[in-house]
């Protein structure tokens, strides 16, 4: 399976994923509910950097499943002149995203002013996790009642990381939307009510 099926494979098993976050800033309790949507995967994947590649003229949220069906062949996209510079560890992140959510992360405010640097990556927070290949940044905008995915990539050159306000996380929840299964990976705050109770 090549890179681009297997990272059209990883989105799509985490349509049916949710991760709930909950961390503490100034004494007040702040939830950060991440989804994971079928539109997403075109900008996700780094799609708009090939601007030498013809991509068929379909719905955003048809990409997944036209890659799937071997429709959108990675051989294509391998062809863009900015394919390695601006795709390929667009689509290793994918890949890896949920075994990073899964593990050790850390949570940060987003702020673009604070860079060295001019990026035009929009944020409120952002996730610095690790993987089997290397270090992820899951970039997460607030749309309506829920975070979105709006930018992710391998750690870099630049470490986005740099000069941003870390989270004190207090509770990761995982929950299968089709089975409700739930997977709590931390839980202080149950900790907490235990020894005030």
């Amino acid at each position: 399976m090549n890179l681009l099926k297997k990272a059209a494979k990883a989105w799509r098993d985490l349509y049916s994923i949710k991760y709930d976050i909950t961390y503490g800033r100034k004494r007040k309790l702040y939830d950060i509910n991440i989804s994971f949507g079928k539109s997403d995967f075109f900008h996700l994947a780094g799609f708009q950097y090939l601007k030498d590649i013809r991509f068929p003229n379909i719905p955003p949220n048809l990409y997944v499943e036209y890659i799937l069906r071997n429709e959108i062949k990675g051989e294509l996209i391998e062809k863009g002149e900015h394919y390695e510079e601006m795709v390929k560890s667009r689509l290793l992140a994918i890949i890896d995203l949920q075994e990073a959510l899964d593990n050790n992360l850390n949570l940060y405010a987003y702020n673009r002013s604070n860079y060295a640097f001019h990026t035009f990556i929009e944020a409120n927070n952002f996730i610095l996790s690790n993987s089997k290949n290397d270090d992820i940044f899951v970039f997460l905008v607030k749309n309506e009642n829920r975070y979105v995915c709006s930018s992710i990539f391998m750690k870099r050159d630049r470490d986005y990381s740099e000069n941003q306000s870390p989270l004190s996380i207090l509770r990761i929840i995982k929950t299968n939307l089709k089975t409700q299964e739930q997977t709590v990976f931390m839980d202080k705050l149950s900790k907490q009510e235990e020894t005030t109770s």
